[in-house]
């Protein structure tokens, strides 16, 4: 039983009057499937930019020096606040996408995964980024996931351009309609 507060008009005196309404709520087949509760379980793509502008100087070290900490971080809090969610890291470099680590909840893997792709290749020229090759890649990781998590794409990108052979948005589109979130 539900008690709902009215507020009606006394019809002599017009003040307000606070009525108070006991209602009968039916428990209906659709109230019962809204009880689901959806998001508990994050399936997250974290897209790094290891393109050759992340090798500039104007941040201390370097751009990428810096993305590794905050994608360190993101990854502990990540796990901190959802300990039965699962990540994986993909980067962007020579117009390709690659990944770094699979969809898995151990933290410790992936900053290891990151850290060693980094230190491996950050003397390298890292060409351009191309941005639709890793919403491809990620959404192939994520379509195949449970229908009952969130499945959802990070980017953390340092580059103004990106050197795609299609359309973004066209690529945006098709992720959003699986259910994807950009």
């Amino acid at each position: 039983m539900d008690i709902s507060n009215n507020i009606t008009e006394d019809e002599k005196t017009g003040a307000l009057k606070l009525v108070k309404s006991k209602e009968k709520r039916e428990v209906t087949e659709d109230s019962q499937e809204s009880a689901v509760r959806r998001g508990v379980i994050r399936f997250l793509v974290v897209i790094v930019d290891c393109s050759a502008v992340m090798n500039q100087r104007d941040m201390r070290p370097t751009r990428l020096g810096v993305v590794e900490q905050v994608v360190s971080s993101l990854i502990d809090n990540f796990f901190d606040q959802n300990p039965i969610s699962q990540l994986a890291l993909v980067e962007l470099r020579d117009g390709r996408a690659e990944k770094i680590s699979e969809l898995s909840g151990n933290a410790r893997h992936h900053k290891a995964k990151l850290e060693e792709r980094l230190k491996a290749k950050r003397s390298l020229g890292g060409g351009q980024p191309s941005i639709r090759a890793g919403l491809e890649l990620a959404g192939s990781m994520l379509e195949i996931q449970a229908s009952y998590g969130t499945r959802e794409v990070l980017m953390v990108y340092g580059s103004l351009s990106t050197c795609d052979r299609g359309d973004v948005f066209q690529t945006v589109g098709r992720l959003s309609s699986l259910g994807v979130r950009v």
